[in-house]
């Protein structure tokens, strides 16, 4: 008797570890992105320049993401995410493999890293390293999707800046905050009639001073299937010696307009409370775009941006960009791009805008823009997700 209720617990343990697993799963995931990058007055020699880049519209990954399921509509689940450098000028010596965006190999996950628990009626909370609150919602604000070319990332990337190559390539990050963000608490509300709501906080680790290098932010969101969506937002950030150093306010909206037409708007504010400089002062970013679905298979994005200096009207950048994607399988696209930014006075804004896990700086100086000289950047390339 003994020996079968050994045996009757045995299978019963076995049918709930076959039961467990049943409930888990996890997903490898990734982008391979890569074409021929061609630009004019890049660089410190202000030459042309053509290269095989990886990550020209969407940045190259690989990642892994867990799932399981708990019960009773919560699940619990974890990811990992890294850039691939695909042997290409991302790297500053054209390196291969997982890394950062400097194309170093010791920044592996540098795109995520985290934990989290998730319930359909409370919502999502996320602990670790990941993506920035609000890039989603600028990414659906943008005509151009936060593409790593011609887009909003151009100006809110580490790859551009004020001062050109000349000087630190640090965009206005400063206000907007990296797309990728460690030490971070995040919480998402669930969906209420098309409303939806994102704290996040982003932790100093400075003893005695919580307020020290820390950051906040702030999304309210409507999506109504896709037919509207509108956001507004804000982001701010404490330098170390816990005064405020970076804001930035968002909002705008996006609509489609017919079946295939979807047309968007954005404006941020972005400004340095503490400091009122020509480089770390006031701006506006303004964008206004459209997405075409000429049919199932060729899609078509444009998009326009104004960045103006409010501490001086000299500084400035107007930039223009489009790009037609045709779709072999849901999978596999080519596509053909182009854009073109006109920089004025201590302003560098470059054509392309990054393709790193950071977007900073594509791990070389050389696309970067000179500081109030136009350039113009052309791009084909073939991309596969998997």
């Amino acid at each position: 008797m003994f020996k079968k209720s050994v045996i009757a617990v045995a299978l019963m343990a076995a049918a709930a570890g076959s039961a467990l697993a049943q409930s888990s799963n996890v997903q490898v995931y990734g982008i391979m992105d890569m074409g021929v990058l061609s630009t004019n007055h890049a660089g410190a020699a202000n030459g042309n320049l053509n290269s095989i880049v990886c990550g020209i519209d969407q940045t190259c990954r690989l990642g892994f993401r867990s799932t399981e399921d708990l019960g009773g509509g919560l699940k619990a689940g974890a990811q990992l995410e890294s850039q691939i450098d695909g042997g290409s000028a991302n790297g500053s010596t054209g390196s291969q493999g997982l890394g950062s965006a400097s194309g170093s190999a010791n920044a592996v996950f540098s795109r995520g890293a985290n934990v989290f628990l998730e319930d359909a009626k409370l919502g999502k909370l996320t602990l670790g390293r990941q993506a920035n609150a609000a890039w989603s919602d600028y990414a659906s604000l943008d005509p151009r999707r936060n593409s790593n070319f011609g887009s909003i990332t151009n100006f809110i990337a580490d790859g551009s800046s004020f001062g050109g190559t000349t000087t630190a390539k640090t965009g206005l990050s400063n206000y907007t905050g990296s797309p990728f963000t460690s030490n971070t608490v995040r919480y998402d509300t669930p969906k209420f009639y098309g409303v939806s709501g994102t704290y996040a906080r982003v932790f100093g680790n400075v003893a005695g001073d919580s307020d020290k290098s820390s950051a906040d932010q702030y999304v309210i969101r409507y999506d109504n299937n896709g037919m509207f969506y509108g956001a507004v937002g804000q982001y701010k950030v404490n330098n170390s010696s816990g005064n405020a150093s970076g804001e930035t306010t968002f909002g705008g909206v996006g609509a489609r307009v017919t079946k295939d037409l979807t047309l968007t708007s954005s404006y941020y504010m972005l400004k340095n409370p503490s400091s009122s400089g020509a480089s770390n002062g006031s701006f506006d970013l303004y964008s206004v775009g459209a997405r075409y679905q000429v049919n199932p298979k060729v899609d078509v994005t444009t998009g326009i941006y104004q960045l103006k200096d409010n501490n001086n009207s000299a500084n400035g950048a107007n930039l223009q960009s489009a790009q037609v994607t045709y779709a072999f399988s849901r999978r596999t696209q080519a596509y053909l791009a182009g854009s073109f930014v006109q920089n004025k006075g201590a302003t560098g804004i470059a054509a392309y805008g990054g393709g790193g896990a950071n977007l900073n700086s594509l791990g070389t100086s050389n696309y970067l823009a000179t500081a109030g000289i136009a350039q113009s950047a052309y791009a084909v390339g073939l991309r596969h997700s998997f």
